[in-house]
Protein backbone atom coordinates (compact mmCIF):
# COMPACT_ATOMS: atom_id res chain seq x y z
CA UNK A 1 0.00 0.00 0.00
CA UNK A 2 1.20 3.52 -1.09
CA UNK A 3 1.16 6.40 0.97
CA UNK A 4 -1.31 8.15 -1.93
CA UNK A 5 -4.02 4.66 -1.16
CA UNK A 6 -3.66 5.22 2.22
CA UNK A 7 -4.37 9.03 2.33
CA UNK A 8 -7.29 8.15 -0.23
CA UNK A 9 -8.63 5.64 2.49
CA UNK A 10 -8.64 8.22 5.28
CA UNK A 11 -10.11 10.99 2.75
CA UNK A 12 -12.78 8.40 2.11
CA UNK A 13 -13.60 7.80 5.59
CA UNK A 14 -12.43 5.09 6.46
CA UNK A 15 -10.98 4.34 9.88
CA UNK A 16 -6.72 3.57 9.48
CA UNK A 17 -4.30 2.96 12.05
CA UNK A 18 -0.69 2.47 10.65
CA UNK A 19 1.71 1.07 13.23
CA UNK A 20 4.94 -1.26 13.36
CA UNK A 21 4.29 -4.33 14.33
CA UNK A 22 6.04 -5.97 17.51
CA UNK A 23 4.24 -9.30 17.69
CA UNK A 24 1.36 -11.54 16.45
CA UNK A 25 -0.07 -14.60 17.67
CA UNK A 26 -3.01 -16.59 16.85
CA UNK A 27 -5.25 -17.60 19.53
CA UNK A 28 -8.16 -20.26 19.66
CA UNK A 29 -11.44 -19.37 21.91
CA UNK A 30 -14.87 -20.59 22.02
CA UNK A 31 -18.30 -18.00 21.98
CA UNK A 32 -21.08 -18.89 24.02
CA UNK A 33 -23.87 -19.93 22.23
CA UNK A 34 -27.00 -18.44 24.64
CA UNK A 35 -29.93 -20.12 22.63
CA UNK A 36 -28.34 -23.63 22.57
CA UNK A 37 -26.02 -23.67 25.36
CA UNK A 38 -22.88 -24.68 23.94
CA UNK A 39 -19.59 -23.29 23.17
CA UNK A 40 -18.46 -22.61 19.80
CA UNK A 41 -14.85 -22.78 18.70
CA UNK A 42 -13.21 -19.77 17.00
CA UNK A 43 -10.10 -18.45 16.18
CA UNK A 44 -8.55 -15.18 16.16
CA UNK A 45 -5.21 -13.24 15.98
CA UNK A 46 -3.67 -10.64 18.37
CA UNK A 47 -1.49 -8.02 17.07
CA UNK A 48 0.79 -5.98 19.11
CA UNK A 49 1.74 -2.93 17.41
CA UNK A 50 3.26 0.72 18.36
CA UNK A 51 2.18 3.88 17.09
CA UNK A 52 3.63 7.49 17.82
CA UNK A 53 0.65 9.75 19.32
CA UNK A 54 2.08 13.33 19.82
CA UNK A 55 5.84 11.98 19.62
CA UNK A 56 5.55 9.38 21.71
CA UNK A 57 5.31 5.31 20.71
CA UNK A 58 2.55 4.31 21.84
CA UNK A 59 1.47 0.37 21.97
CA UNK A 60 -1.89 -0.85 20.83
CA UNK A 61 -3.59 -4.14 20.64
CA UNK A 62 -5.32 -4.95 17.94
CA UNK A 63 -8.00 -8.08 17.41
CA UNK A 64 -9.15 -10.29 14.54
CA UNK A 65 -11.28 -12.76 14.46
CA UNK A 66 -10.64 -15.22 11.40
CA UNK A 67 -13.73 -17.02 9.37
CA UNK A 68 -14.54 -20.88 10.38
CA UNK A 69 -12.30 -22.18 7.55
CA UNK A 70 -9.30 -20.24 8.35
CA UNK A 71 -6.03 -21.84 9.88
CA UNK A 72 -5.07 -18.99 12.72
CA UNK A 73 -1.13 -20.08 12.61
CA UNK A 74 -1.20 -19.73 8.31
CA UNK A 75 -2.66 -16.76 8.48
CA UNK A 76 -0.38 -15.13 11.35
CA UNK A 77 2.83 -16.13 9.80
CA UNK A 78 2.32 -14.30 6.97
CA UNK A 79 3.55 -10.80 8.66
CA UNK A 80 6.70 -9.87 9.70
CA UNK A 81 8.05 -8.18 13.17
CA UNK A 82 9.18 -4.90 12.49
CA UNK A 83 7.84 -3.65 9.10
CA UNK A 84 5.07 -1.16 9.03
CA UNK A 85 0.84 -2.11 8.01
CA UNK A 86 -2.19 0.01 7.53
CA UNK A 87 -4.96 -1.78 9.97
CA UNK A 88 -8.95 -0.78 8.96
CA UNK A 89 -10.60 -0.37 11.94
CA UNK A 90 -14.09 -1.41 12.79
CA UNK A 91 -14.10 -0.28 16.63
CA UNK A 92 -11.42 1.45 19.31
CA UNK A 93 -11.58 1.50 22.79
CA UNK A 94 -9.44 2.11 25.31
CA UNK A 95 -9.05 -0.56 28.85
CA UNK A 96 -6.48 -0.66 31.35
CA UNK A 97 -4.84 2.14 29.79
CA UNK A 98 -4.09 1.44 26.81
CA UNK A 99 -6.02 1.19 23.06
CA UNK A 100 -7.33 -1.59 21.49
CA UNK A 101 -9.48 -2.24 18.31
CA UNK A 102 -10.91 -4.89 16.22
CA UNK A 103 -10.63 -5.59 12.60
CA UNK A 104 -12.95 -7.26 10.71
CA UNK A 105 -11.92 -9.82 7.46
CA UNK A 106 -9.85 -7.05 6.20
CA UNK A 107 -6.70 -8.15 6.31
CA UNK A 108 -3.83 -5.51 7.64
CA UNK A 109 -1.76 -4.50 4.37
CA UNK A 110 1.56 -3.71 4.45
CA UNK A 111 3.44 -0.06 3.95
CA UNK A 112 5.74 0.50 1.16
CA UNK A 113 9.35 1.58 1.87
CA UNK A 114 10.04 4.67 2.59
CA UNK A 115 11.43 6.82 -0.32
CA UNK A 116 14.10 9.37 0.49
CA UNK A 117 13.44 12.74 0.91
CA UNK A 118 12.79 14.62 -2.49
CA UNK A 119 13.78 17.84 -1.09
CA UNK A 120 17.21 19.67 -0.91
CA UNK A 121 20.55 17.73 -1.44
CA UNK A 122 23.47 18.18 1.01
CA UNK A 123 25.98 20.17 -0.04
CA UNK A 124 29.31 18.43 -1.47
CA UNK A 125 32.10 19.92 0.06
CA UNK A 126 35.59 19.65 -1.60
Amino acid sequence: MTQRQLLSAVLQGEFVVVGELRGVRPEDTSVFDDVTGEAIPSARAIYLIERLHSGMTVPMTIYQKFPDFVAADEACSRYRKGKRYAFYLESLYRTSGYWAGWIGEREPKPIGARRPSQGRRALAYP
